[in-house]
């Protein structure tokens, strides 16, 4: 299934993968834009990753539903359910099915679901987000991984727009699939060391994107589930109150527009 799903990529290669407004074009290197080009390729493609509506996972026992047309998330923790807009933020919360009322609660858990939201997605996707506003992308050198292969190594700066503010990311591209294969993150650009260092591994292709399920380290390991791409989906089980069927969301991950 993964050398399929590689060929399949491979085939969108002529793809551009433009920048977004606030990218750091000009404090970028040529040879890193040049591996981000090269990774959002393999994955898919730009313009695939562009026309997708729908992607849900499960990380960290919370489950994921993002609209990416219309800025809108859903996020489920056990029988709490958080509906939101992520462009404003603001929404709904539900517990056991109720509406919950006090607006201090409210907005304590959509500000904690939306910094969910920032470090879920990433560990999802971040290597569609290598032309993001406020990233620099510069070329570590090459290194080797714990699984012993040898790669590119891609650094990510942000300047205020990552997950807490100011950020880095390390990102070992593999050299012969030119796919993200570990990754370091970093809590502040200035850390000496990484908070963590984790593979990036397991790539399968889903519904025209590959993504990679599996995040071990050295000391555990941790895998993404319920990994559902989609181009439709019935709102009302968007919009429900109470946690979806993670199952049937996969069967409609499956169907082809």
């Amino acid at each position: 299934m993964a050398s399929a799903a590689l060929t399949l990529a491979a085939c969108n290669g002529s793809e551009s993968f433009p920048a977004q407004e606030g990218f750091d074009a000009a404090g970028s290197e040529d040879k890193a834009v040049t591996l981000a080009n090269q990774v959002m390729e393999r994955q898919g493609g730009y313009e695939r990753w562009q026309k997708v509506r729908y992607i849900a996972w499960s990380y960290y026992g919370s489950y994921h539903i993002w609209d990416k047309k219309l800025g809108l998330y859903r996020q489920e923790q056990g029988d709490k359910v958080v509906l939101m807009s992520l462009l404003k933020p603001e929404g709904k919360v539900f517990s056991a099915g109720k509406r919950l009322t006090d607006p201090a609660q409210v907005q304590e858990s959509l500000e904690r679901a939306f910094t969910i939201w920032r470090f879920a997605s990433d560990f999802l996707f971040l290597p569609f987000r290598l032309k993001d506003p406020g990233v620099t992308l510069t070329y570590g050198g090459t290194g080797v991984t714990m699984t012993h292969d040898t790669a590119d190594i891609l650094d990510l700066i942000y300047h205020g727009t990552g997950p807490s503010g100011d950020g880095r990311n390390q990102l070992w591209i593999n050299r012969e699939t030119h796919l993200v294969s570990q990754w370091a993150f970093y809590g502040t650009p200035k850390d000496p060391q990484p908070a963590f260092v984790r593979d990036w591994l397991n790539y399968r292709n889903y519904n025209g994107l590959l993504l990679a399920s599996q995040r071990n380290s050295a000391s555990d390991t941790l895998s993404i589930s319920h990994i559902a791409v989609m181009d439709t989906m019935p709102q009302e089980l968007f919009f429900s109150a109470r946690p979806v069927d993670k199952g049937q969301v996969l069967m409609w991950g499956q169907q082809k527009k």
